[in-house]
């Protein structure tokens, strides 16, 4: 982990997970995991999903790069489905 404030946000987040669980086993419960270390730690802890911002960044990138037809086409759609939908 490294620093003594990662640690206690991990102990934090961890019993956060348990907690929330325990009131209410039917909730999705999603998690930010910015180490890979960690990720099993709070799907152990009840964890229905647990995201890594930084992952999910370099995944968006290299689609980008890979797939910008597509990728600017999910851009534009999402963008105009949510002009309807705030109004």
């Amino acid at each position: 982990m490294g620093t003594t404030k990662n640690l206690l946000n991990l102990i934090l987040v961890f019993g956060l997970v348990l907690i929330v669980r325990q009131l209410n086993p039917k909730l999705f419960i999603m998690a930010r995991a910015s180490q890979d270390s960690v990720k099993s730690k709070l799907r152990a802890a009840g964890a229905d999903k647990v995201e890594s911002p930084y992952e999910t960044g370099a995944h968006n990138m290299a689609m980008r790069v890979l797939r910008p037809t597509v990728t600017n086409f999910l851009d534009l759609a999402l963008a105009r489905k949510n002009e309807h939908s705030d109004g």
